[in-house]
């Protein structure tokens, strides 16, 4: 008897495997609630990394320096340095709010994404180029495959918030425009109060043969710290449109 329900019970087993619902890069997941687009997959293409529908401005980090002389160094002392997990640098700073008192409140770009549900994230700085690269097709930006992301994005959540980009790429310019990418924080910090943000690099004289062949700009996906190389006069230029990230 124990042997036929040991053999009935891997014949189940074997049944839900089988049946278990696969998914690949790109696909929609709803399921339970939790609701995203599929940025990564293992083997089994079970399981792997969602991307949020919602995009959000926020800052990484926030302190008013001229009201607020007190909290100056929480820009150096998260010690958020997990490149590979950004659940990781999430526990770091939820460490540092519970020693030291403060609030969320100094971590907009987090709080936000603690706001989308349990288990949603930043990604950290190799989730967040996997995530670019997987969403783009490759290193080279896709203008066009992006312009059709943000339509199927907008088509699933409906109506979009005022207070984000919804998308992940603004045109800049008048007759010569062009269509640059939406910069993106990493939940990464850097030395010196820094946090990397990652920005599409093209190569030099790239922009003027994009206008005559019409094709698009050739470059690379790549990192930088925000603090110096990106002050809030440069996001009118190139938004910041962060996403967050969840297991699944």
């Amino acid at each position: 008897m124990k042997k036929i329900m040991m053999t009935l019970v891997a014949m189940v087993a074997s049944t839900l495997m089988v049946n278990a619902q696969t998914y690949k890069v790109g696909d929609l997941y709803d399921v339970n609630g939790l609701k995203g687009i599929v940025v990564k997959v293992d083997d089994s293409g079970q399981h792997g990394l969602l991307m949020s529908l919602d995009d959000s401005p926020a800052d990484w980090c926030y302190v008013n320096k001229k009201k607020d002389k007190a909290h100056e160094s929480v820009y150096t002392d998260t010690e958020a340095f997990d490149e590979n997990d950004g659940q990781k640098n999430m526990e770091a700073i939820e460490k540092y709010i519970n020693e030291t008192g403060i609030t969320w409140d100094y971590f907009p770009l987090m709080k936000w994404a603690r706001e989308l549900g349990d288990g949603w994230y930043i990604p950290a700085k190799n989730e967040l180029y996997d995530l670019v690269i997987a969403i783009n097709g490759g290193e080279t930006q896709d203008s066009e495959k992006l312009k059709a992301l943000n339509e199927r994005i907008k088509e699933i959540r409906g109506k979009i918030k005022k207070d984000t980009y919804q998308g992940f790429t603004t045109r800049i310019g008048g007759i010569l425009a062009v269509t640059v990418f939406n910069m993106m924080y990493c939940s990464t910090e850097v030395e010196g109060g820094n946090v990397n943000i990652i920005y599409f690099k093209e190569k030099a004289g790239s922009r003027a043969k994009a206008l005559v062949n019409g094709k698009n700009r050739e470059g690379s996906f790549e990192f930088a710290p925000t603090l110096k190389t990106y002050p809030y006069s440069a996001r009118k230029t190139s938004p910041i449109a962060s996403r967050a990230v969840h297991k699944f």
